[in-house]
This record gives C-alpha cells, structure tokens and sequence, in this order.
C-alpha cells in the first residue's frame, strides 16, 4: 500500500478519477473524450516513471499480452503513416486520430503499474454517466445536430450516429453490470435503470448504426447464463426475460419498425443502374461500390483524404453514384470505417482496422472463458467491442477524433482492468 505522503498516492488517486469522469460527460461535453486521453496519458507516464520497476515484475504472460496491445493500439497509426510516406504525401492532420490510439498506449502501462480497480470504478461510473446525460440533455445549448430538423437525439456536439451507438453500447453494458451485480441491490437499480435509459436514447436517436449488434449482445448473454452453475429452467427463464427487456422498447416503437422496415426496402430496391440513390442506406450501399473499387486500383498506397476527386469525376463513377454521393465521399467519408481505412490507407490500413478490433475482442473472450474472476470485466469488453464493431461498418469509429479518443481509452481501461482483478483474485 502507498504512503499518503508518496507522491505516487495522488497520481493514483488523480488517474482513478479520470477513469471514473470519463463516461460521464462523453455524450454531454465537447472535446470530454480528448481532453481525457490526454490526462490520463500525462498521469500514467507520470507514474511510470516514479514506478519504473513495477512492470518488470508483472506475470509473463500479462507482459506478453499487454505488448500485444501496445502494437495493436500503435497499428493505425503506422499503417497511416506508411501509406503516406509511399503515396510521398506526408499529411499531419491524417494522422491525428489515428494518433489518438498511441496516446493510449501509456495508459495502458500506468493502469497496470498502478493497479487501479477499474471493476469497483465501471460499475458505478458508467450507469451514471447514462444517467447524467439524459438528465443534462434539457439544459445543454440548443445548437449544433440538436437542431437536426428530423427530430432525432444529439447533443450539440454529438451527432445522431455517434450518440445512438455509444449510448446503446453503455446502455448494453449497464445491462450486463446490473446482471452480474444482482446481490447488490443499489447497483443493480442504478445500472438496470441506466440500461433501459441507453437502449431508451439510442432509439431516440433513430440510429441504426449499432441496432444489430444487439442480436450478438443476446447471443452473449444465453451463452453466459448457459455457462453458469444454475438449472436449466433459470437458464432459460434468465435468457428470456432478458430478450424481452432488450427487445421490447425496439419492436413496440413505431420509428424502429419504421426505419428497419425502410432499411430492408432501400436494400431490396437498390438497382446498380439507376444512380439517383440519396436515401441513408442506398447511399451507403454506393459508397462501398466506390470504395471497394477505389481500393482495387491502389490496394497498396491508398488514395489519402483527397486523392481520388478527379477520379470520382470518370465516366464509370458516373454511372454509379450520382454527384451528391460521389461529393459525400470527399466531405464526409465512406461511413465506414473498414472503407474509410481501405481507400484511404490501403491494405495497411484495413489489416490496422480488423486487428484493433478483433485482437482486444479475442483477448476478451479468451479471459471470459479462462478466468471465471475477471468475467465481468471481460464480458464489458465483449459487448463493448461488438457494438463498435458492427457501429464501425456504417459509421466512423477509429476516423474521428473524439470517437477514437473514447474507443482508445476504453480498451485500455477493460483490457488493464480484466487483467488487474484476474491478478488479485485469490488462487
């Protein structure tokens, strides 16, 4: 145990509580998740330089890991960087969210040297930052996507896409809290509560970007309740309650059915020849026709931000996206991530997208399954992961600032905090 006058005592107790204050304001604060990478980044190297020689004590395979994820978080931005240098382009704000994830990397370390219990710390944290979003939301300035003339939930700062996603990923990961917390019958009020208030404003956002992802948090679940030590009619009791809780605000809201029925009919109805598409799916049905043919002519170097204007102009780009698409692409992205990586990055850039989220969430799974002390932590990581997976093929996740910022400090967090509470759980 520290000393109360050793200066690592407040640096930990500084790093705790930018752990805890992270969830809270990312959907109500411009710039939360970034201003947060950084501190937590200052803190941690801070720490690691005063506590040098904890690391080198660490488990062997916990080394091995946690220097996995170093090269898996550093992947975005070597892959950016390496397209850039063999497009002879060298351009700075590219690298900038990929760069975000470096950051991260400190982090990382400083958690672990620290030991910090970010188990005790996420149970609490993250039901009240849903909480204290919704309750913020009335009295945050009525600017920005709030003023979205579709109606659908922002905050000023945080467009439709973005807060649907990330508030249906706490909201799911309030859910698994409250289920594995269910003796503790504040946190489980508090993180049942602020499950159905996530699930609550991601419908309100109309989002579709993560609404799938559900059906693998289902799955999880019936697979964690079959893997636990109960009957068979608790299993089965447990898994259905829990589909019709997750499942019933969606199916009984007329905007969900709504915008899933328009969802199916957009991709019915999508014709190769006719290039007037400028409804939300067709359009992203044409931007992967477009990227996946970007990516084919330069698979290796990328095109960068810009450097397929002129050829978005061709005659065979023409006849498949009409020119608000094709311009959507240039201003906008692909919105997608794996596309956005393709065209832009190459290769390179598609191997740093799948790694960073396939790697954690094997690394997630291979605990949940090995260490019964850590499984809540892991399954955190699990569901967190799949909601940013399948959110990351419609929208951007490692492409914007502020959602790499969170997407980063996240992993770090459940990653440090799996490994720290399966190092202090008795053997």
């Amino acid at each position: 145990m520290l000393s109360k006058i050793d200066p690592r005592y407040y640096l930990t107790i500084a790093l705790s509580i930018a752990v805890f204050t992270t969830p809270l304001g990312i959907l109500t604060i411009k710039g939360w998740a970034g201003y947060h990478l950084f501190i937590c980044a200052l803190l941690s190297m801070m720490l690691l330089w005063m506590n040098r020689q904890h690391l080198s004590k660490l488990d062997i395979s916990d080394q091995s890991q946690i220097r996995i994820m170093a090269w898996i978080l550093a992947l975005p931005f070597l892959a950016t960087l390496a397209a850039q240098i063999f497009r002879n382009e060298i351009n700075l704000p590219a690298l900038d969210s990929p760069a975000r994830f470096i950051f991260a990397i400190p982090i990382l370390y400083g958690l672990m040297a620290s030991k910090i219990n970010i188990e005790r710390i996420f149970v609490i944290a993250i039901p009240l930052g849903v909480i204290a979003t919704y309750l913020l939301i009335p009295y945050l300035p009525q600017k920005g996507w709030v003023l979205d003339p579709t109606g659908r939930l922002a905050t000023y700062s945080v467009d439709p896409l973005t807060f649907g996603k990330i508030a249906l990923g706490l909201g799911l990961i309030s859910l698994f809290i409250a289920i594995e917390n269910i003796q503790k019958k504040i946190i489980l009020i508090i993180a049942f509560l602020s499950a159905l208030i996530g699930i609550h404003m991601s419908i309100l956002s109309q989002s579709r970007t993560g609404w799938p992802s559900i059906f693998l948090f289902l799955t999880f679940l019936t697979l964690h309740f079959f893997h636990k030590k109960i009957s068979i009619s608790k299993k089965i009791f447990l898994t259905l309650g829990l589909c019709i809780v997750v499942l019933t605000p969606f199916l009984t809201n007329p905007k969900v059915l709504d915008r899933t029925v328009s969802a199916i009919q957009e991709i019915k109805e999508f014709q190769t020849k006719n290039i007037e598409k400028n409804k939300s799916v067709e359009m992203r049905l044409s931007f992967w026709r477009i990227g996946a043919q970007l990516f084919i002519e330069k698979p290796i170097t990328g095109w960068g931000n810009d450097g397929f204007k002129e050829r978005l102009a061709a005659p065979d780009f023409r006849e498949i996206a009409n020119q608000h698409t094709r311009d959507f692409t240039l201003g906008a992205g692909f919105h997608s991530d794996i596309m956005q990586n393709a065209v832009r990055s190459g290769i390179g850039g598609v191997l740093a997208y799948l790694s960073i989220f396939l790697v954690p969430l094997a690394f997630f799974i291979r605990l949940y399954l090995k260490n019964p002390s850590s499984q809540l932590m892991s399954g955190l990581g699990i569901i967190y992961v799949c909601v940013e997976l399948i959110s990351s093929l419609s929208t951007e996740v490692l492409s914007l600032k502020s959602t790499a910022s969170f997407y980063g400090l996240m992993i770090v967090f459940l990653v440090a905090g799996s490994l720290n509470t399966k190092n202090q759980s008795p053997t």
